[in-house]
């Protein structure tokens, strides 16, 4: 979706901003405060846009909305499983960790698969040059670039994951423009940030905005255009501080704290969130009916 030009001027993050000087880690307890409060009040309104229900036993029963993303072969069978038990709704891709093991079979498995009504995006999906990543490079382009492809040709959006490789990711995107791009965990530059919202791509926030310590994702949040913002759990894999287990009824602290990052009473923050869901995702299967 294009932007307009006082619409991108408000939209961008310049470094050296008043947020900068905000005590994120009151605002973190305030955000704590709103969830013990209200939460669990309009928890049956948010959604979690990005989390692993192949790895849960049970579909969450507070939350309204969910999208769950298989990440590997294995995981596909899974998620489809459970979408056909439960009113969920599920994304499958080749997670870059992934995409060595992963056969041209399995692609071209990947290309019926995504023509289930369930699925609703292709991902997770990107690059990962993260000195932990031991899967080579071309090969990850390779299989990011026939993703991308396919998401083009069935007019599904893209859920990103992207660490370090934001100057390969970009070209690649650019090429292929699919219909709409989530970045999911986004971990890059303040550039790649003012990028992504000039170019009309969400950036999906969760657990760690949350966290006492990383003021980097709190200012990235507090400078995110309200329309650009989508929010999750990546339950199980990521969990609230001090915790060893999350699901996505944990999303409500994620909400709480996006609120009070940016100011705004909790339903607003609820609300603008499933505004922009609807606006990429008009038929979302929901958990919860609440008109």
């Amino acid at each position: 979706m294009s932007k307009t030009p006082s619409e991108k001027a408000t939209g961008s993050i310049r470094e050296g901003n008043v947020c900068h000087q905000v005590n994120m880690v009151a605002i973190v307890l305030k955000g704590r405060l709103l969830v013990n409060r209200m939460a669990l009040t309009y928890a049956d309104r948010m959604y979690d846009v990005h989390c692993h229900i192949d790895v849960l036993q049970a579909v969450p029963n507070q939350i309204r909305g969910l999208i769950s993303s298989g990440i590997k072969p294995s995981s596909w069978v899974v998620n489809l499983e459970r979408a056909r038990q439960w009113p969920i709704n599920i994304c499958l891709g080749v997670h870059p960790f992934f995409v060595e093991e992963t056969t041209l079979d399995d692609l071209n498995r990947l290309s019926e698969l995504v023509s289930n009504p369930f699925v609703v995006a292709i991902g997770e999906i990107g690059l990962d040059y993260h000195k932990q990543s031991t899967v080579d490079r071309d090969c990850q382009i390779g299989a990011f670039q026939r993703q991308l492809r396919l998401a083009c040709s069935l007019n599904l959006p893209v859920i990103i994951h992207c660490r370090k490789a934001f100057d390969d990711l970009w070209p690649l995107l650019e090429a292929f423009e699919p219909t709409g791009v989530i970045f999911h965990g986004f971990s890059g530059s303040v550039g790649d940030l003012n990028r992504a919202i000039d170019r009309g791509d969400f950036i999906s926030f969760g657990f760690p905005i949350t966290y006492d310590d990383n003021k980097k994702q709190r200012t990235y949040l507090a400078d995110t255009p309200l329309d650009r913002i989508m929010l999750e759990t990546d339950s199980p894999y990521m969990k609230r501080y001090g915790f060893e287990t999350s699901t996505p009824d944990d999303v409500r602290f994620v909400y709480g704290s996006a609120a009070a990052i940016k100011g705004i009473p909790l339903i607003e923050m609820i609300s603008s969130v499933r505004e922009n869901v609807r606006r990429l995702w008009p038929a979302l299967r929901e958990i919860r009916d609440y008109p």
